[in-house]
């Protein structure tokens, strides 16, 4: 709505489905993203995280890890390789540049659980070749 300010969170791959939503296309079933026009036209919605698939190039295995990120308004949880290459929790509020993993915490353990759970109950997303991230491949080389 006009000159309201909404704080769910969104991502930038949002903006293609959206453009296409606001020319009258309909089938966005093979982007990744979704329209933001609901918001944008007032409609509420339910959903309270943006939800991404991410790789991460890991140079010791010379391997893509596959990763999964819940964002929040307030934190951003990040489970890489199903939580077998480790996790992230990140306290937005407070540090908004996300330099101090709090995944260890005692404190956020419940939020940390919560967030795992999220994880597991959805579907994981399948990328295909086309929309994969590039990986580093040697310092400086980028695939295309």
């Amino acid at each position: 709505p006009k000159g309201k300010v909404l704080d769910q969170p969104v991502e930038l791959l949002d903006l293609y489905p959206t453009l296409l939503s606001l020319t009258g296309e309909k089938d966005h079933s093979k982007l990744d993203g979704k329209s933001l026009l609901p918001f944008m036209q007032g409609k509420n919605n339910s959903s309270t995280y943006a939800k991404s698939l991410v790789f991460h190039y890991d140079p010791k295995t010379k391997s893509d890890v596959m990763g999964q990120t819940l964002i929040h308004k307030y934190w951003r949880y990040t489970d890489w390789g199903k939580g077998e290459k480790g996790s992230e929790l990140y306290i937005r509020k407070n540090d908004p540049f996300e330099f101090v993993n709090r995944i260890q915490e005692k404190s956020f353990l419940n939020l940390k659980v919560d967030a795992q759970k999220t994880i597991q109950s959805g579907p994981i997303p399948k990328p295909g070749e086309s929309n994969r991230p590039r990986a580093l491949l040697e310092p400086g080389m980028v695939t295309n």
